[in-house]
């Protein structure tokens, strides 16, 4: 593709890593990991996916979004929505942007890497600029966490913790070829985390998975062991519990979030399945 009908924002490339390092071959640097803080930033939108510039890195970086949501291009022809728990690769030398949409901050994880091991996974294929489903634990904040140790150990390991998930995406992409298809049920089960403000019909849930709602109703029970009311009620709790204790929103602010109008119904619901009340729950030891 040529660059040159774009307005191209170029970042060099990684500074020279200490001896040891340079000998191990994977190089991580310009890490930078969400604060408390910034994921409260959510809205309004702080760097909206129409306002990020095209940009070129001369290294390669993953980035995890951890809250908020956006939007990715890169240049091999991907254009999509990203959500929690979906992460990006850019290559060296990928025109690409991201940033956030609907709205809302793309408020990442991120670390760039670069070195011969890099170079060879992309010539073997196991690495490649994409967008990739990692979950929501913070794979990209273990691997800061060690860097800023500032010992050469700790970069070790924080260089072998990324390999290890560069690896497991890989090898979760090669799996998904070879099984063809994805279940649809999978594919219903991400929709339901991505929109958890709504409340579905079993109609609703059926016509996404083009099945009948006795078969919705079949498989959803074999895939996850609850009926679909039952799976959805407990992901929103479960959701909601992660965002008391990470946040300081609200009960109503909460229960809005996860489209109860009524606060004291979403606390008595809570209670229900989580056990104790919101309050309790946030005031818990972590």
């Amino acid at each position: 593709m040529k660059h040159d009908r774009f307005n191209i924002l170029e970042y060099t490339r990684c500074p020279t890593p200490p001896s040891r390092m340079k000998n191990y071959g994977l190089w991580l640097f310009g890490n930078r990991c969400a604060t408390p803080e910034k994921l409260k930033e959510i809205s309004p939108c702080q760097n909206p996916f129409s306002k990020v510039r095209y940009r070129i890195f001369r290294f390669c970086s993953i980035a995890h979004l951890v809250a908020g949501k956006g939007r990715a291009w890169l240049e091999n022809g991907t254009e999509r929505k990203m959500y929690p728990g979906d992460c990006i690769i850019v290559t060296e030398g990928t025109l690409n942007r991201y940033g956030g949409t609907d709205g809302e901050t793309f408020v990442e994880d991120t670390v760039n890497f670069s070195g011969p091991v890099v170079e060879m996974m992309q010539k073997a294929g196991v690495l490649r600029s994409g967008v990739f489903p990692i979950g929501q634990v913070r794979r990209i904040k273990l691997i800061h966490d060690l860097l800023i140790d500032g010992t050469i150990d700790s970069h070790l390991a924080a260089a072998a913790k990324l390999q290890q998930l560069l690896m497991e995406i890989y090898q979760a992409s090669v799996n998904e070829k070879k099984n063809g298809k994805k279940n649809p049920i999978d594919s219903l089960l991400q929709e339901i985390i991505h929109l958890p403000e709504k409340w579905w019909s079993i109609q609703e849930l059926a016509e996404t998975c083009n099945l009948s709602e006795t078969h919705l109703r079949r498989l959803f029970l074999e895939k996850t062991g609850y009926s679909p009311k039952e799976y959805i009620d407990c992901q929103k709790m479960q959701m909601a519990g992660e965002m008391l204790r990470s946040t300081e929103k609200n009960i109503s602010e909460i229960a809005r979030a996860f489209g109860y109008v009524d606060p004291f119904h979403f606390s008595r619901r809570f209670k229900e399945i989580m056990g104790v009340s919101p309050k309790y729950y946030r005031n818990l030891p972590h």
